[in-house]
């Protein structure tokens, strides 16, 4: 309520009433609504003052006639006094001077007995001025004086300047000029002061809400430096955490990479130790035969397959593909002894280009008739056969001392 009461005050200050007495009717139904005995009476003064100004007199004595009733009840004697004075006021405006000075001493019995100074300077020159609108100019000399007495002794400047001008005005309808002027020249020089006093203060509070600005931004920058290195932190933490997670998922890659190459050289070492053992069986069997023979398919050798088992499927299908072949078998004899030839002699399989195509031009024939006879002679395909030959050279060269370093 305080703060919407303010902001109402404020707008009276601009002479925006229609605004003032918006907030002024928001705060009035706060301070109701929470029982705000001083709050209801400050709402009303500022409601009534407002109507009063506008010149709608019956209204703005409704509100300031439940100042005095809600105050009454409580004892808020500064606010009845007001109250009062306002009414006294009204009936000036109606020019109802008798009534009106019936409110104004019923303000100041108030304001005294409450020993209130400064509300007492006001009802004394509230008197002052309704005696000179009387004509009554001893009476309005009378209370002015003593209102300005009060005034030099609280320092209240602004009253001291309205009744500086006030007696001015009186004297100068009394034809004492030289007092009329004397008071209207001490009340421009106050409002001088006032003025001046005004301007310093005006300068003190933007020099004031200047620093205070200053301040709110230099904290808004620091508060900014302060988060934007909060981030910092956070984001180095959180590649640093990246990095740490990298590192460990590496490490862990390269143990299992080397676990597993470790293995397969482990694996690959007995492989070769089986070849090799294998080998030197195979040279032991060779040497107790009476003559080398190249026959591939040798019944007594274990042979390790290098194709699954269901190769021989396709070996069948090879074999019916080549039932009406016009090879006759004086032909075949002689080209199953050319292919023995290149593989005992020349070593055809030791060339990494061979090809069908290309032993088929060696041995002066066709690629249809050497897939033919590998097939119906070593039952295998041109690939198998070669490979196997490739693998039993292999393993005779790891059985040399000479190539030991290969294993």
């Amino acid at each position: 309520t305080v703060l919407l009461s303010n902001i109402a005050n404020l707008y009276c200050s601009q002479k925006d009433k229609e605004n003032a007495l918006k907030y002024y009717y928001q705060a009035l139904r706060i301070s109701q609504e929470i029982g705000d005995i001083e709050g209801i009476c400050i709402d009303l003064n500022g409601i009534g003052t407002i109507y009063m100004e506008y010149g709608y007199y019956d209204r703005a004595k409704v509100n300031f006639e439940k100042i005095i009733n809600i105050a009454g009840r409580s004892g808020y004697k500064r606010n009845i006094a007001a109250a009062l004075l306002n009414i006294g006021m009204i009936y000036k405006e109606k020019k109802d001077f008798n009534k009106a000075l019936v409110y104004y001493q019923e303000s100041y019995s108030m304001r005294d007995s409450i020993d209130d100074l400064k509300g007492k300077a006001s009802v004394l020159e509230s008197l002052g001025e309704l005696y000179l609108l009387k004509g009554d100019y001893k009476n309005s000399v009378s209370y002015l004086l003593k209102g300005l007495e009060i005034c030099n002794k609280i320092n209240n400047k602004k009253n001291q300047s309205r009744i500086y001008k006030k007696l001015s005005e009186t004297y100068a309808e009394m034809g004492d000029y030289s007092n009329a002027y004397m008071y209207a020249k001490e009340s421009y020089i106050l409002n001088d002061t006032i003025f001046n006093e005004e301007k310093t203060k005006q300068l003190a509070d933007m020099r004031v809400k200047y620093e205070t600005d200053k301040k709110e931004k230099e904290n808004e920058v620091l508060q900014k430096n302060y988060k934007i290195k909060e981030l910092e932190i956070q984001r180095q933490t959180i590649y640093k955490n990246i990095y740490l997670f990298g590192f460990l998922l590496s490490v862990l890659f390269i143990g299992l990479a080397t676990y597993i190459y470790k293995n397969k050289i482990k694996t690959t070492r007995l492989l070769l130790k089986q070849n090799l053992e294998i080998t030197r069986t195979e040279k032991e069997l060779q040497k107790t035969k009476h003559e080398i023979s190249f026959n591939i398919d040798l019944p007594e050798e274990e042979e390790i397959p290098l194709l699954p088992d269901n190769k021989g499927i396709g070996i069948k299908e090879e074999k019916d593909k080549y039932v009406n072949s016009n090879l006759s078998d004086k032909d075949k004899e002689i080209l199953i002894q050319k292919i023995k030839s290149q593989i005992e002699i020349s070593k055809i399989y030791l060339d990494p280009e061979l090809t069908i195509e290309k032993l088929a031009i060696i041995l002066e024939t066709n690629r249809t008739y050497l897939s033919q006879i590998v097939n119906d002679t070593f039952g295998k395909g041109f690939n198998n056969f070669i490979n196997e030959f490739r693998v039993k050279e292999a393993r005779l060269l790891l059985c040399d001392p000479h190539y030991s370093n290969y294993s």
